[in-house]
């Protein structure tokens, strides 16, 4: 056995049983250890408190991953050895480690990634196992979220619970608003929906997938980037079964081009319902080039390639997405579709 200090990582995640499941049975904790992953999970239901009508039931996971640090990462896990500087955080790594030694930090995000990893594996291989089909996309925990505790040299019988566990230090983290959208109930659109509903219009299905896409994008960036593209793809094919009908059965029967040689060759020879407008114009060329970049890699995810996305990319294919909806639905008459953007 090495003699190196040995310490644990501990993950929490909190799934809404009600939001997957019509109960949960359970007698004892539910434990997975994975000794050749170094990596431990157990999972308790929390039925919520009984005198509270509004405590909502939860599965409680625990991630935890063993490790052997160098004496820099303990160091700085316990304290000391932290930069207090103040330093611009990365693209894209604004998780309060910015202030702190690159070494630290980097331990720190490799190790959470790694415990949301082998977290989500074990849970999707518990869904699996016992043929359940609902679940929550992934298990994510961000590296400041992280808890940290020192293994005794003889463990003996010890458990998760006998350890005294403590937070990873960290620097200032800089918050971010959400990306959301103010819900409009002001009553002057109530004659238009009225309208379109009594005609028999619905939202397209493009738009339905986009908001599939927007949901989930918290939680699964995979699948956030396959049901963009699949709602793009959908968005073309309802703007020519609107304006060029002779045409929709070759789009829906016969194999597409790829959806960027759609934008560029085929979309502006088709007509606009626009008063001011015989053809569709040429779409942005940085829509065009997201697009594409959008459509490789959901390629490579449904061909089983591993593939490296982070949010800010997928956000940018999913506003992108939004955008080309909204102006294919502008060049099908709809006025209020393309309002003035900031």
């Amino acid at each position: 056995m090495s003699d190196k200090p040995r310490i644990a990582l501990r993950a929490w995640y909190r799934v809404m049983a009600d939001d997957y499941w019509f109960g949960v049975q359970t007698s004892e904790p539910l434990v997975v250890r994975s000794p050749s992953n170094m990596f431990m999970l157990d999972a308790v239901y929390d039925p919520g408190p009984l005198s509270d009508l509004d405590g909502l039931p939860t599965v409680v996971i625990r991630g935890y991953l063993f490790d052997e640090p160098d004496t820099e990462i303990l160091g700085a896990l316990k304290g000391s050895g932290l930069r207090t500087d103040c330093r611009t955080e990365a693209e894209g790594q604004n998780d309060g480690l910015g202030a702190c030694e690159e070494r630290y930090a980097c331990y720190l995000r490799d190790r959470a990634a790694r415990l949301s990893e082998l977290s989500t594996d074990a849970f999707e291989l518990l869904l699996w196992r016992r043929r359940i089909r609902s679940g929550p996309p992934s298990l994510s925990t961000a590296a400041r979220s992280l808890f940290w505790a020192e293994l005794p040299s003889q463990a003996g019988d010890l458990t998760a619970s006998d350890l005294s566990w403590r937070q990873v230090p960290t620097g200032e983290i800089t918050l971010r608003l959400p990306d959301i959208d103010s819900l409009d109930l002001r009553p002057e659109v109530g004659p238009q929906l009225s309208a379109m509903l009594d005609s028999g219009v619905r939202a397209p299905l493009g738009h339905v997938l986009f908001r599939e896409a927007w949901r989930v994008r918290e939680s699964n960036l995979r699948s956030a980037l396959v049901i963009a593209v699949a709602a793009a793809e959908t968005g073309i094919k309802e703007y020519v079964a609107n304006v060029a009908p002779d045409a929709a059965w070759l789009m829906e029967n016969l194999q597409s081009p790829p959806l960027t040689k759609i934008l560029t060759e085929y979309l502006p020879t088709l007509p606009s319902r626009r008063d001011d407008t015989v053809l569709v114009p040429a779409v942005p060329s940085e829509w065009r080039s997201t697009l594409y970049r959008a459509v490789e890699a959901r390629n490579k995810v449904v061909h089983g390639r591993v593939v490296k996305l982070d949010r800010e990319q997928v956000e940018v294919i999913l506003q992108t997405t939004f955008d080309l909806l909204c102006f294919l639905d502008y060049h099908c008459g709809q006025d209020w579709a393309w309002p003035t953007r900031s």
